[in-house]
């Protein structure tokens, strides 16, 4: 299992302009995360990537200061698995940089 902790800047949502929205950021995240199957392994090779929980926030009109994000990673070779490894914290760590947000913790 990966986790992944989303850091951003909380906030009212009627401001989203002043905060960084790691809800938004985390979305970005798994969709980059996919190109990991999709575009950077050889399909010969089996790697599953899946997101199966997303935890973020507590009230609908309020953007939280972080949201987390529950992985699991399934290779048959281990190569395969630290390249993806890799991949999950680089992607991740790309994502915040873009958006102008905390580096993620990746765990």
């Amino acid at each position: 299992m990966v986790r992944i902790t989303v850091r951003g800047k909380g906030g009212h949502g009627a401001w989203p302009q002043m905060t960084v929205d790691p809800v938004v950021l985390s979305a970005r995240v798994v969709l980059d995360l996919q190109t990991l199957v999709s575009r950077e392994n050889d399909p010969t090779d089996p790697l599953v990537v899946t997101i199966g929980t997303i935890h973020g926030g507590v009230k609908a009109n309020v953007i939280p200061n972080e949201v987390e994000l529950q992985l699991t990673v399934r290779t048959t070779r281990e190569k395969t698995r630290k390249r993806v490894l890799n991949g999950i914290a680089r992607m991740a760590r790309a994502a915040a940089a873009g958006a102008g947000a905390p580096e993620p913790l990746v765990r």
